[in-house]
């Protein structure tokens, strides 16, 4: 089996990182003073940032608003490289590397391409991620409106529309790191955990019985000392599905599903150089801003809405987080601790 050379992607990733820091541009005083002034009030909420980072971090652009929306895009990226430099060397790379082969394109297998429009999706499971494969599938041409494409269709990937970048050879990965727009969305960690917990485990379907056989069989039997019948009947607490992530081999990826995975281990944000940076919390405008950047805002529109239970997830989240035990919660934020350094989030559960 062919690897992507390490030191390839390594080079690949200064030059692009030269790149970025050249490509700044400067606005009117007027403009540039009142982007700050917005954008830093809309974060203070959320995160801790350096107003000093701001400076000269802005396209040139007409539309003010998308030089504001630029604006934050350098600042996220601000954010994950300094927490991508707090790491040390090996734990930027996927888990298991041989530094002498290079690394294994199956590393790549969460990201899409769309070789018609030149673009690298990361797929992050409760992150909207299925309304960005409708999205892809109408730019892609076999679609033309994501509001009638299906959440089982657009996750089929029997269907050949969709291609892993892990599907293509070594120099071809390479090709598409080094040319090809490259985007990702994150989410509170935490947040999307209950998510990933309430999908699988309490609104259980037909589609999501694979998780309640494999998963849910495993997780009662473990850490449950009851007797068979209820073992069988009552669904997994959140206690029990959270005490299974922490006791999770971090190697093994038969424990690490992709729904509570850890998006940089998703995604590799140290070692690949996305251009975009989408937050959940923002979903609607960052979303629309990506497609203006693009240039395919006439050709697709991000569907309305987010089909589920988005708006009540931050109140089931705080009750069920509030019930661990603080041991227990202590541990489970040191395995997502990076996922909220580098994307800028804020663990507000400490005691």
């Amino acid at each position: 089996m062919r690897f992507v050379s390490v030191r390839n992607l390594s080079l690949l990733a200064f030059i692009l990182l030269l790149s970025w820091e050249a490509w700044k541009a400067v606005i009117t005083t007027e403009l540039r003073h009142r982007a700050i002034r917005r954008i830093t009030e809309a974060f203070e909420a959320s995160a801790k940032f350096d107003e000093k980072l701001l400076t000269n971090e802005y396209l040139v652009t007409e539309n003010s608003v998308d030089v504001e929306y630029a604006a934050v895009q350098r600042l996220r990226k601000k954010v994950l490289k300094t927490g991508c430099h707090q790491r040390k060397v090996e734990d930027v790379y996927p888990l298991n590397t041989d530094f002498n082969k290079g690394i294994n394109p199956s590393a790549f297998r969460n990201i899409l391409v769309s070789d018609k429009h030149q673009l690298l999706y990361c797929i992050t499971p409760k992150v909207a991620c299925t309304n960005w494969k409708r999205v892809l599938l109408v730019l892609d041409g076999y679609f033309t409106d994501p509001n009638n494409i299906t959440a089982s269709l657009a996750h089929d990937f029997n269907q050949g529309y969709f291609r892993r970048l892990s599907d293509y050879t070594p120099d071809e990965i390479n090709l598409r790191l080094s040319t090809y727009y490259k985007f990702l969305f994150a989410r509170h960690p935490f947040e999307r955990l209950t998510a990933a917990y309430r999908n699988k485990f309490i609104y259980q379907n037909t589609q999501n019985k694979f998780f309640s056989v494999i998963f849910g069989q495993f997780i009662r039997r473990k850490y449950r000392h009851h007797n068979s019948t209820t073992t069988k009947k009552s669904s997994v607490t959140f206690a029990e599905f959270v005490q299974y992530i922490v006791d999770s081999p971090l190697e093994d990826k038969e424990f690490w599903n992709e729904h509570w995975e850890r998006i940089e281990r998703l995604c590799l944000p140290c070692l690949i150089q996305y251009d975009f940076i989408g937050k959940f919390e923002t979903l609607k405008q960052d979303a629309d801003f990506l497609l203006r950047t693009l240039d395919v805002n006439d050709l697709v529109k991000f569907p309305d809405g987010y089909k589920g239970h988005a708006s009540s997830t931050p109140s089931l989240m705080r009750n069920l987080f509030e019930s661990l035990p603080k041991r227990l919660l202590e541990k489970l934020y040191e395995l997502y601790k990076m996922d909220f350094m580098l994307f800028g989030y804020q663990n507000g559960f400490e005691s």
